[in-house]
């Protein structure tokens, strides 16, 4: 390999690697966070013992690399291919102007939005871009764009959490000894206000009995 061909790689490396270190950004001053308001985990969709609404707050900052206000999107990956600028619009939790340093909390109320999504797990971004037009310029190159992503559960549905009895064991024979027991139950969301059937089931050797 010639001097002059070595030099001329060398160039484009340098080149190559100066371009990406100037288009690199960094939009966030406070990274991503996302956290149900119940139980403070990334589990949300119902409502806790307390009959408390589980929501989903997302909160984060843009930070000073954003030197005017932008614009922002808070997109769920409904289709979990991994691709934010592929989803459709009924996809989106929430989407505003971008202020720099300027905090922005969002509350998401499954029983409000994306009422669609069905229960399972799900990641959510925010994406963030510096031209302020209501929406995120994913095919303009002269738009520079930042985006944080996290992971989330939803889940909806009513379950049984905890079980157990007193005494464990028990022999409803009609013998006076041990007839009875106590079962006690969780469950994952408060009936204060909802009704529902559980169904118990005893086992005992030989078959199960309800």
């Amino acid at each position: 390999m010639s001097k002059i061909t070595i030099t001329l790689v060398a160039f484009l490396l340098v080149f190559s690697l100066t371009a990406s270190i100037a288009t690199a950004v960094d939009f966030f001053a406070e990274k991503l966070s996302v956290i149900d308001s119940a139980y403070q985990d990334t589990v949300f969709g119902g409502k806790n013992l307390s009959n408390q609404r589980q929501n989903l707050i997302i909160s984060f900052t843009p930070g000073d690399d954003l030197t005017d206000t932008g614009d922002y999107a808070v997109i769920v990956d409904v289709d979990k291919d991994g691709d934010f600028n592929d989803e459709p619009d009924t996809s989106y939790v929430d989407k505003g102007d971008a202020v720099p340093n300027t905090p922005k909390t969002i509350t998401w109320d499954a029983s409000t939005k994306l009422t669609s999504l069905a229960d399972g797990k799900y990641k959510i971004a925010v994406i963030i871009d510096d031209k302020k037009n209501g929406k995120i310029d994913w095919s303009d190159p002269a738009v520079k764009i930042d985006k944080e992503v996290k992971d989330f559960t939803l889940d909806k549905t009513l379950s049984v959490t905890e079980v157990t009895a007193d005494p464990l064991t028990f022999s409803p024979n009609g013998d006076g000894v041990k007839d009875t027991t106590t079962i006690y139950y969780t469950l994952s969301e408060s009936l204060s206000s909802v009704y529902s059937e559980v169904t118990i089931t005893v086992g005992e050797s030989g078959g199960t009995k309800q």
